[in-house]
């Protein structure tokens, strides 16, 4: 009775007709180029905008302010971070001075996002 009812068979089940058409055929490719284009557009928009902010740049001062602003626990008693653990981990952030050298790695990585979503690069691999 135990090997009738936990007795392996291969069921294959199918793909929604809608999402194989939007994931497995390349008629949508377009449709794909454009969203990446677009949000690889506004990844490199935003690293660029910091690139050439001397807050990000030189100071890390807005790095800072964020995490001074999500760090703090206001009145109403919700902190903006929900886990206390991360907040743990922005406030030992913030209290090391890690802001200066931390901001440039936030605006390279925008950039960096930017530029392989607009080429396409890791396509390959991540589809």
């Amino acid at each position: 009775m135990f090997q009738r009812l936990f007795a392996h068979r291969r069921v294959v089940i199918q793909d929604p007709s809608l999402a194989k058409a939007f994931f497995s055929d390349t008629q949508f490719a377009w449709l794909w180029l454009l969203f990446r284009g677009y949000i690889g557009y506004d990844w490199l928009s935003h690293g660029l905008e910091k690139l050439y902010d001397p807050k990000w740049m030189v100071t890390g001062e807005s790095l800072k302010a964020f995490w001074d602003r999500a760090a703090v626990v206001p009145a109403t008693g919700k902190p903006v971070v929900t886990y206390g653990w991360y907040r743990d981990f922005l406030i030992y952030l913030n209290d090391g001075s890690t802001h200066v050298w931390f901001a440039k790695l936030v605006v390279f990585g925008e950039v960096a996002v930017g530029v392989a979503l607009m080429l396409g690069l890791f396509v390959g691999i991540t589809a």
